[in-house]
């Protein structure tokens, strides 16, 4: 018979503790060691034992590979190192080890599990795919409740299709609730299932809401859910649901959408849901009770990512959540600042994928990830971070699978199954790794100790300094840590003092080379973490020393010296020489480029005048050219010279747009164009626009339409006649274009801004459209859609590139989509700050003026005029308008002012260049005058 005694040390008396039959095979002393819970590890020939000297218990220890498990039955001798690790030594078969602290995550393996719950009894629901009901007994580690799916699948209540998962979840009585197409509860007892349906004020409010998810229970009576578009509230004790529509739409009915739910102790509900962080608080007036956070790139202060799947209170500190995101890590969230600080793989998370989140009562987080568990330090802000080789049931765990127990115990699950375990038992290994220098090699040569001529006698880990030649100074030193609890997973760290300027980090890499050293002397030092990666901050030392060769010694450098003291001289009267020719030639070069530029900046300023001059020189004959034809037009004149006068009018109305483009496109690039920022109204302009292109639609047979949203506000501030002018080349190009079909312009609001909107303009057509590779250059300037274009339409090429620059001069952008015969959609945003102000028509530019009364008989009209030809046009169109008007005319600004101090006039139109004194001037100089006169109505 064999057995199990105990020794009292101070009585000498023995005890027997077990008695075994001869199966167990013969024990020695040498057989057995003892772990650190007192437990005995026995090594026999019929395998490994471990005896419970307390519960007086023997339990059978085998390899978690089955295929070792035959040879662990011809075990030999044990032995328990310092670090705690089990040793067991087989017959034939080398050794095994076993290392205690992987039992202290309690793996429970299993298939994928989900959701997990604390119940009564310190017992916790377990969701399986198969199961209907499964309790689990952390205590007794049994499942005394297991019910499968297979039991209950025909019950009538679950005929009906669910659309979300179904998980049980326990209230504070042991009630079981479960979502199956509706919110069902569970009396274990009399094995009785109840719906509860929707009573009819719910269904006639929000008929759709025919799921939940995330039950969440609040006191003794209220259920929170979610559903498919509200946050449900269900009331246990008069049956009634209760709906609030979220403030933001779900990804779709087959994703889960609400994720998890969160009560602050100030009473407001937070949500984590897949578009987002939701706060509902049920004080709060009816407008302000929710409040949304979601992810803006461009601020790294919000959320790191939109999906939100735990959220957890601090345990500390009232007012601050920590939010597991998918893809976006842990998020320190501030409720009264709305700050987020974010923590990822960067700060040490081992993976951004955070599914639960639980405090224990220490203050620290401990989360479930895609990469184990992690324990996170708030106050520290460091992680330690846990996989499955520290025994948990795999590295990928599940979302919902995670809950607390009354007495701390935290509870985790994944796709093997699921951990629990208690805090306190989680504590770090202080104790130094002990590392050891076991080889070094010279040129890739291992060193010998037993070689005859070997530079070392004695082992490397027993050797303290080394010394070689400088032909031989590559040298490779290896070291390893003399803890073997998962040894493929040390880290180590080195430095070689006098060669590197800080320590080395090697990552799990074992060896450090050195080659092409110095001569000198030389510490080399390395360290290592244990297994729950504590660094060691002694370490081992070595010192090396590596002799020079000849060439380093010091007879030979005094011969260098010598000899290159002769070289540096003659280099430095060298140098001196380049140095004075370059100087010479940069300071020539410097000169011709100073003169280039002046000549090229002067040429700029001539060119800009000069087009600014010949526009207005060309413009000036022209608007005679076409306000005479407009008065031979108007007045009799033969049919036959009818079509003459079109084409006169037409060529001449063409040539001022031309004009008129180049002098707009100078003034931009020369930076003299200035924007105004007054009232208006977008769709006063969108009207003038196309009541001045109807008739160019209605000539080719066009439907031009526009369409402005109702969101457009009314009054905004900014430029009319820029944003006139960008409609209006925008249209006639699209009319241009188009031969057949329609004209459509649409204005919308592109985004709603605190005090300002962007709004967005299109203009489409059904026209020629324009081929890809002239699209990319369709802004450019003189550019038109194909090379044949202008002579088949006609135009300059430059009314989009003026269209872009006044776009991107507001602060918008213009862009331009197109397919060959199929027309093209010309699309521009420009930002407007809203106004309540009302534009008044009569009011332009800031100043008031008097419409014209066509009534009056003795109207006097003072022209300022010093061009014959726009003074014949002027007197024309204005004895048109106002037949017996009178129509003084002054050739400058100082005839005009002569003339005023001796008359009175009701409009005085004004000319800005002239001789003697320019319109500006003049204008002036008249609105200086008091009395009446200054407050006659003006317009240089």
């Amino acid at each position: 018979m064999y057995g199990i005694v105990e020794l009292d040390a101070h009585s000498t008396k023995v005890r027997t503790l077990s008695r075994l039959g001869s199966k167990f095979g013969q024990m020695r002393g040498a057989n057995g060691t003892v772990d650190a819970q007192g437990q005995l590890w026995i090594g026999v020939y019929s395998g490994i034992y471990r005896f419970d000297p307390i519960q007086r218990t023997w339990a059978l220890v085998l390899p978690r590979d089955r295929d070792q498990q035959p040879s662990a039955q011809f075990a030999k001798c044990a032995y328990r190192d310092r670090n705690g690790l089990i040793w067991m030594g087989m017959s034939g078969y080398g050794a095994f080890t076993y290392e205690p602290r992987t039992g202290r995550f309690n793996t429970v393996n299993s298939e994928s599990c989900w959701k997990l719950q604390a119940a009564q009894n310190s017992r916790v629901l377990v969701s399986f795919s198969f199961g209907f009901l499964n309790m689990f007994d952390p205590r007794t580690r049994s499942w005394p409740v297991w019910i499968p799916w297979t039991e209950k699948e025909d019950h009538p209540e679950f005929r009906v299709l669910n659309a979300t998962s179904r998980w049980p979840t326990a209230d504070a009585d042991g009630l079981l609730w479960f979502n199956h197409a509706g919110i069902l509860s569970y009396d274990k007892a009399s094995d009785h299932i109840t719906r509860y349906p929707r009573d009819a004020a719910a269904i006639a409010a929000f008929p759709d809401e025919r799921y939940h998810e995330a039950l969440f229970f609040e006191g003794d009576s209220n259920i929170w859910s979610g559903t498919a578009h509200t946050l449900c509230r269900f009331d246990r004790r008069t049956k009634t649901y209760h709906h609030v529509p979220y403030p933001r739409s779900r990804l779709g009915d087959t994703e889960q959408f609400l994720h998890s739910i969160h009560r602050a102790p100030d009473g407001v509900l937070w949500l984590g849901t897949s578009t987002g962080l939701l706060a509902y608080d049920r004080r709060a007036a009816e407008h302000a009770r929710w409040r949304m956070y979601v992810n803006d790139r461009r601020d790294p202060n919000s959320l790191s990512a939109d999906i939100v799947y735990t959220i957890a209170g601090d345990p500390q500190e009232e007012y601050i959540l920590w939010v597991g995101t998918n893809g976006g890590g842990l998020n320190r969230f501030d409720t009264r600042t709305v700050q987020v600080k974010r923590y990822s793989t960067t700060e040490g998370l081992p993976n951004n994928v955070v599914y639960g989140i639980l405090a224990d009562d220490e203050g620290r987080l401990w989360m479930s990830t895609n990469r184990g568990i992690s324990r996170f330090d708030p106050g520290t802000g460091t992680f330690r971070n846990f996989d499955a080789s520290d025994g948990l049931q795999s590295d990928e765990f599940n979302r919902y699978s995670y809950c607390k127990l009354p007495d701390g115990t935290l509870f985790f699950g994944g796709v093997k199954g699921f951990n629990y375990f208690h805090p306190k038992d989680i504590q770090d290994d202080s104790t130094a790794s002990a590392i050891r220098i076991t080889g070094i090699k010279l040129i890739n040569r291992p060193i010998d100790p037993r070689a005859e001529g070997s530079p070392l006698t004695v082992p490397a880990y027993l050797s303290e300094a080394l010394t070689i030649p400088h032909s031989t100074n590559m040298v490779t030193f290896e070291f390893a840590s003399m803890e073997f609890s998962a040894p493929e997973e040390h880290r180590y760290q080195y430095k070689l003092e006098g060669f590197d300027p800080d320590w080395i980090m090697a990552g799990t890499d074992h060896s450090a080379v050195y080659t092409n050293l110095d001569p000198g002397t030389y510490t080399f030092r390395v360290r290592g973490d244990n297994r729950d990666g504590i660094w060691d901050s002694t370490g081992t030392t070595f010192r090396l020393t590596v002799l020079p060769p000849w060439y380093r010694t010091w007879w030979f450098y005094a011969l260098c010296v010598l000899a290159v003291g002769g070289g540096v001289l003659l280099y430095i009267r060298l140098l001196t020489q380049q140095k004075r020719l370059l100087e010479s030639t940069v300071a020539a070069r410097t000169a011709e480029l100073s003169k280039a530029k002046e000549r090229a900046e002067r040429s700029e300023k001539v060119k800009q005048q000069f087009l600014a001059n010949m526009s207005h020189e060309i413009r000036t004959p022209m608007n005679a050219i076409v306000g005479m034809s407009n008065v031979l037009r108007r007045n009799a004149h033969l049919p036959a010279q009818q079509e003459h006068l079109d084409a006169i009018a037409t060529s001449s109305e063409s040539l001022l747009g031309i004009v008129n483009e180049i002098l707009d496109l100078s003034k931009i690039e020369a930076g003299r164009l200035e924007l105004e920022k007054v009232p208006m109204e977008p769709r006063r302009v969108i009207a003038g626009v196309m009541e001045v292109m109807r008739f160019r639609a209605e000539e080719k047979g066009l439907n031009l339409e526009a369409v402005v949203a109702e969101a457009v506000p009314m009054h905004v501030m900014g430029d009319p006649t820029r944003l006139q002018q960008v409609l209006m080349n925008l249209v006639g190009n699209a009319i241009k274009f188009t031969e057949t079909g329609h004209v459509r312009v649409a204005l919308d609001v592109q985004e709603q801004l605190t005090e300002a909107v962007m709004l967005r303009a299109t203009v489409t057509d059904t026209g020629i459209g324009i081929a890809p590779e002239r699209l990319v250059r369709v802004f450019d300037e003189f550019t038109q859609a194909e090379s044949d274009h202008a002579r088949r339409f006609g135009g300059t090429g430059l009314g989009l590139t003026i269209c872009k620059r006044l776009v991107e001069m507001q602060g918008g952008t213009i862009t331009a989509v197109s397919e060959v015969g199929k027309g093209s959609m010309f699309a521009f945003t420009i930002p407007y700050a809203t106004s309540d102000e009302k534009q008044d028509t009569d009011i332009l530019h800031g100043r008031e003026f008097s419409r014209p009364d066509r009534s009056r008989r003795d109207l006097r009209i003072l022209l300022v005029e010093d061009n014959k030809l726009n003074v014949l046009v002027a007197q024309e169109e204005l004895s048109n308008a106002f037949p017996t008007a009178q129509v003084v005319v002054a050739t400058d600004g100082q005839r005009a002012l002569d003339l005023l101090r001796t008359n009175t006039y009701d409009v005085i139109l004004m000319d800005v260049q002239m001789p003697v004194m320019d319109g500006f001037e003049a204008t002036r100089a008249i609105r200086a005058l008091g009395g009446d006169r200054r407050a006659s109505p003006s317009w240089p």
